[in-house]
């Protein structure tokens, strides 16, 4: 059986060591669901993705990371087998960091929509037209290739003018949802929804505004009248359906698992190598490094004072071996437990000892 190889050294001068890594795939490709009966999964902390794999999959377990970027990073380093989230956010997370592919066989099969106020028939009747519109002279799949692109970043949002003479439509979302609704690099909230959303304004001679929120509070924004229509790859679901009015639906996704590609090589630090081999068995680390770096604590350049007495104290650890004794605490190239250590905490200086900035 081949193994992935890690090219890493260990360096002995700080803390931290920066070392470039190289990785040769071993295990056999993953091309369908039912070969992940026993994978952990990375899955983002509260969402309900888990609890989705366990319908179809009961025997997986699950890693939690605070966003499905961390997750999919997590994946692409080999730290985690598999990612599962939403699959168009999978896949803008795909077109955009490299080594990653998405499994053809999705856990669940959703539908996406906008919702509005369960008496606002009206605008849920516009939307629907408008999409029926979009759809049949082409603009929709414009949509689609400008927000999903196979590689790189979504392209820029279209203009689209406003005048806005019968009012405005109060659009809530959670921009977080790239590439429905997100912050661009000029902190412009874009994306797939906004563009339907002002599309839809324009239709109807509003203007827009729109509500950034909390995913969670965006129903009952609806509800209290404070939005006039909410979106953010929200999934038309029955319970949903109760308190809200939903559009037809715009998108067809569902929960996607992502893994990583058969690679050669990947290029990662000394720790991360490390703590990928922990948790991969077919991950192993080799004793050559591929570059030799350093690492180091930074100060203001005016701060000469501090700086000179911690390259002090610094020379003083590296005399005494208490500089090694951390490095093999903290950086376990066995992938073993750390040890439990009590940090010496210094009481409140007084006036004669403090350092001046």
């Amino acid at each position: 059986m081949n193994h992935t190889i890690l090219c890493v050294r260990l360096f002995a001068g700080m803390l931290f060591a920066l070392f470039a890594s190289c990785t040769k795939e071993s295990a056999s490709e993953i091309t369908k669901l039912d070969e992940l009966q026993t994978a952990r999964f990375a899955v983002v902390t509260g969402t309900i993705a888990d609890k989705l794999v366990l319908q179809g999959l009961p025997n997986a377990t699950f890693a939690y990371y605070n966003s499905p970027l961390d997750a999919c990073i997590a994946v692409q380093k080999g730290i985690e087998v598999v990612a599962a989230y939403d699959e168009p956010i999978l896949r803008n997370i795909m077109a955009q960091t490299p080594g990653l592919k998405m499994l053809p066989e999705l856990v669940t099969i959703d539908q996406y929509g906008m919702a509005v106020h369960p008496e606002n028939t009206y605008l849920k009747q516009q939307a629907d037209s408008l999409l029926r519109a979009l759809k049949a002279d082409g603009r929709y799949d414009d949509m689609l290739k400008r927000w999903f692109p196979e590689k790189g970043k979504p392209a820029a949002m279209p203009d689209i003018p406003l005048v806005g003479k019968k009012g405005v439509l109060r659009y809530g979302t959670n921009a977080v949802t790239e590439p429905f609704d997100y912050f661009n690099d000029q902190q412009e909230i874009v994306g797939f929804d906004v563009e339907l959303v002002r599309l839809l304004a324009q239709s109807l001679d509003l203007k827009l505004e729109i509500v950034n929120m909390e995913f969670g509070s965006l129903i009952a924004s609806l509800l209290s009248g404070k939005t006039d229509i909410i979106g953010a790859c929200m999934t038309i679901t029955e319970e949903r359906a109760k308190t809200v009015l939903f559009t037809d639906p715009y998108y067809q996704g569902g929960i996607a698992s992502l893994q990583a590609q058969k690679l050669d090589y990947v290029i990662t630090a000394y720790t991360t190598a490390l703590k990928a081999a922990s948790k991969n068995p077919n991950l192993v680390v080799l004793p050559e490094e591929y570059t030799h770096e350093y690492a180091a604590i930074a100060f203001a350049k005016s701060n000469a004072k501090l700086h000179g007495e911690v390259n002090e104290v610094l020379r003083g650890f590296k005399q005494s071996g208490q500089l090694d004794s951390i490095i093999h605490r903290w950086v376990r190239p066995d992938g073993s437990a750390y040890d439990r250590t009590s940090i010496p905490r210094r009481t409140e200086p007084d006036d004669s000892e403090r350092i001046d900035p």
